[in-house]
């Protein structure tokens, strides 16, 4: 399988941590070894709070938001809405890059009616993350620690 196109889904970020250095450092590698491969990143906004944007200026990044307060309805609305722009761009792969970016990553590559392999690349200890039992719903898993790679 060729890969020409990448997205990567996770809950929004501050803008002031290591994710965010992970997303643009990868852009950079995919741009300087691999430029057929187009990377997008799609971020879920649930709250409204002041981000840094700067990190992201680089890159291509949209937000998908939703402000409803009941967890499991946004995260359906979450995943329909995700759905609809998995269909108009049809990557090759999905990658999820926390817990709740693998329940909702899973639920949109099956409401897109697409067989979008979806990856986990959790960047935290599954030992202390919520609900880290929705990383059992992805089809491959990145693990990026010793500690990760021994949980799956």
């Amino acid at each position: 399988m060729s890969i020409k196109k990448i997205v990567i889904v996770g809950i929004e970020l501050q803008g002031l941590g290591g994710m965010e250095v992970v997303f643009n450092k990868l852009n950079d590698l995919l741009k300087e070894h691999y430029p057929n491969i187009s990377l997008s990143i799609i971020l879920l906004k649930e709250r409204d709070i002041c981000i840094n944007e700067n990190w992201h200026k680089n890159l291509n990044v949209r937000f998908i938001r939703c402000k409803i307060r009941n967890h499991k309805i946004r995260r359906f609305m979450f995943s329909c809405k995700l759905s609809g722009i998995l269909r108009k761009d049809n990557p090759d792969i999905i990658i999820a890059s926390d817990v709740i970016g693998c329940y909702i990553a899973n639920l949109a590559s099956k409401f897109s009616l697409r067989n979008i392999p979806v990856f986990s690349w959790i960047h935290t200890s599954l030992w202390t993350a919520y609900k880290a039992v929705y990383t059992l719903n992805v089809n491959y898993h990145i693990p990026i620690s010793s500690g990760n790679k021994n949980t799956y």
